[in-house]
């Protein structure tokens, strides 16, 4: 039975494994290894019209669904490891595989050859002999990116000569064939079978069978949880936390983008700094408007982005707008480099879960809108630079002014489609927040308390509260964005699954200003502290030297003296200036937190909490932070009528509805 550890690593690869394994290494820094390896691409066909009959087929549709593509996906990735191959991406309807060998590249090119005829023999399974695969392979030297880091989200990325040569394979490649880009090598030619199909490709008909070194997978070190989590999507790691992976799998509404770029190269001087620059930009700008980006895969085309909005745990009703605003401000954002974009959305409901088995997994997303986002991307870059459907257009037409395309042939695609691109912007280029506008008087208070915390040094606490849904993480986000004349002001969330995890929402953020304070000797810890600061260590880096004292502390004065610590920290860290902190999911906080938020309320005057919290109606589980003196109480209650109107008339552009629209409209809000 797979453990956790088992579970999150079959989510990446073994270079990602390799890279957070690496003590010499700096886990929050990018990084750009070369390495010699034979590459295979699977690519698969014949899913999308299984995915579009079963679409409309509720639960059982998606478990059948599922079901199929957990059937091919899995039998790929246990050949592949079977023999000695490492997944390094997915792609939809495609993998890509790789076979390290820096003293032989030759025996790395036998294996892939090998696993490839494999795949090509095996590959039928019951019900779904529609599938068809090309197989294509090409060796060299590639290079591995790890780039990004915001919100501590990195990506790794695989560029480099064979990743070019394996769109030429693929294109001289029929289905059944495995074809390899270039010439057999010389050392292997008395094993291997194959006939030249031109653009010097080679059909392989047959192989002998290398010596077989299955692929040993290295599962992480618990400790190093963190650093891999970094490179798992959140969808994924939300519903492990909650001990839900089960339910990963399901039909639902989602706008889907993809992104190719042009301009990167991966083996120039300045790669990495270019290409982390420009990942660093594209994750602030998605995750701002509270996108996912799911993935990055390089071809002979550009590099392919895959992004969503909509997926858990991050949904709204809005995800169409918020899709389009932030292409728009990629799109803009790029117009001053040498980088050139071409960009697809759709909306409307796509299978969305993940693929595989124990050895490698992929959340992903399948369906008609998918595939329909990659054609548009592919228009797109007829010099249209963002192309969206219909779908998406009747959600976003009020926030830009568009440019319709008319009756436009789509590869792989029978019926000619209407098309929009977004030429101008008509309202501020934000998601507007229909809610947040309809709490003036709300927004003011706590908008003067802010104020005085700027002016006056003058801290205190804000509660905001209100029911699930009445718009309290609208509200919060606006606050935020006015808070950023702020020196420090940050935001820490609880987690209904960590409630008993304590510190679960600041121990990271402690740990990490530790470091830095350390690292610029600034660390003074008083001369009791100091002996328990080995408290701060993790299983993978010593930070301080064990002591006596905190080896000798039971289990419950170890939290109480890392409390004191982590409030030390904090002093020292934001000594001389005042700070805003936002405690979002109060009712789902832990002891800990809580006492070492209280703590912090004592000893700094220039700090100013907003807890906000669904109400808690038994008096008994009122953290005391929240029955402070003086504190100021705002209860969000359910919007007047004519302010449900007003954001209706926003919502649709207009200014007046017919009297039985309006009833209707009442009566069910």
């Amino acid at each position: 039975m797979e453990n956790v550890a088992d579970k999150l690593s079959s989510y990446v690869s073994s270079l990602v494994l390799q890279r957070i394994g690496d003590s010499n290494l700096k886990r929050n820094q990018p990084d750009q290894v070369r390495l010699k390896a034979a590459v295979l691409f699977v690519d698969i066909s014949g899913f999308t019209t299984f995915t579009e009959e079963l679409d409309n087929s509720g639960p059982e549709g998606i478990e059948a669904l599922a079901e199929l593509l957990n059937a091919v996906f899995s039998k790929l990735i246990s050949i592949v490891y079977e023999n000695g191959g490492d997944v390094v991406k997915f792609a939809g309807d495609a993998l890509w595989a790789i076979w390290r060998n820096e003293e032989n590249l030759d025996e790395a090119v036998h294996q892939a050859i090998y696993c490839g005829k494999k795949i090509q023999q095996e590959h039928s399974i019951k019900d779904v002999s529609s599938v068809n695969l090309r197989v294509s392979i090409s060796a060299g030297e590639i290079s591995v990116l790890h780039v990004g880091g915001e919100y501590n989200r990195w990506e790794m990325i695989i560029g480099g000569p064979p990743l070019l040569e394996l769109g030429k394979a693929d294109r001289n490649a029929e289905p059944g064939d495995v074809c390899l880009s270039g010439n057999v090598p010389e050392s292997i030619k008395g094993e291997v079978g194959a006939v030249s199909v031109g653009d010097n490709c080679f059909r392989i008909d047959s192989v002998n069978q290398p010596l077989k070194k299955p692929h040993v997978k290295k599962v992480y070190d618990l400790e190093m949880s963190d650093a891999l989590r970094g490179y798992i999507p959140g969808a994924i790691l939300k519903r492990m936390d909650a001990g839900q992976e089960d339910w990963l799998s399901e039909i639902r509404k989602v706008t889907v983008v993809f992104l190719r770029v042009k301009g990167l190269d991966y083996q120039s001087e300045d790669s990495l700094e270019k290409t982390h620059n420009f990942m660093r930009n594209l994750q602030k700008i998605i995750y701002y408007h509270e996108g996912s980006l799911n993935r990055l895969n390089v071809d002979d085309k550009g590099t392919i982005m895959l992004a969503a909005f909509g997926l858990p745990p991050l949904t709204h009703d809005n995800d169409p707008a918020r899709a389009v605003i932030a292409m728009w401000e990629i799109q803009e954002m790029l117009k001053e480099t040498d980088l050139k974009v071409s960009i697809g959305i759709t909306t409307g409901r796509a299978f969305c879960g993940a693929l595989g088995n124990h050895y490698r997994r992929e959340y992903t997303m399948h369906g008609d809108m998918v595939n329909l986002s990659a054609r548009l991307m592919q228009k797109a870059s007829e010099g249209w630079g963002i192309l969206c459907d219909e779908t998406t257009f009747r959600d976003v037409r009020t926030n830009f002014i568009f440019e319709k395309i008319s009756d436009v042939p789509l590869k792989g695609r029978k019926a000619l489609a209407n098309l929009y691109s977004p030429k101008k912007i008509q309202k501020n280029p934000e998601v507007e927040s229909y809610r947040i506008n309809c709490r003036e008087q709300e927004q003011e208070l706590v908008q003067r308390k802010i104020n005085d915390l700027k002016k006056n040094d003058s801290g205190g606490i804000v509660i905001i509260q209100g029911e699930p849904g009445i718009g309290k993480s609208d509200f919060i986000k606006n606050l935020l964005d006015e808070a950023n004349a702020l020196p420090a002001h940050f935001q820490i969330q609880g987690d209904s699954s960590n409630q008993s995890s304590y510190f679960f929402p600041v121990k990271k953020m402690m740990r990490n200003y530790a470091v830095e304070l350390e690292s610029k000797n600034l660390l003074n810890f008083s001369e009791h502290l100091a002996k328990y600061a080995s408290l701060l260590n993790t299983r993978s880096r010593s930070f301080f030297p064990e002591t006596q004292e905190s080896s000798m502390l039971t289990k419950s004065l170890k939290f109480e003296a890392l409390k004191d610590l982590f409030v030390e920290i904090f002093l020292i860290k934001h000594s001389g200036e005042p700070v805003l902190i936002v405690v979002d999911g109060c009712q789902w906080m832990d002891l800990m937190t809580w006492q070492f938020l209280e703590d912090l309320n004592r000893r700094k005057k220039d700090l100013l909490f907003i807890l906000v919290s669904r109400p808690i109606y038994d008096e008994e589980k009122i953290p005391d932070l929240m029955k402070e003196p003086g504190v100021l109480k705002i209860l969000l209650g359910p919007l007047t009528d004519s302010q449900i109107l007003e954001m209706v008339y926003q919502k649709l552009g207009s200014d007046r509805l017919s009297g039985v629209l309006t009833k209707f409209i009442l009566d069910h809000s």
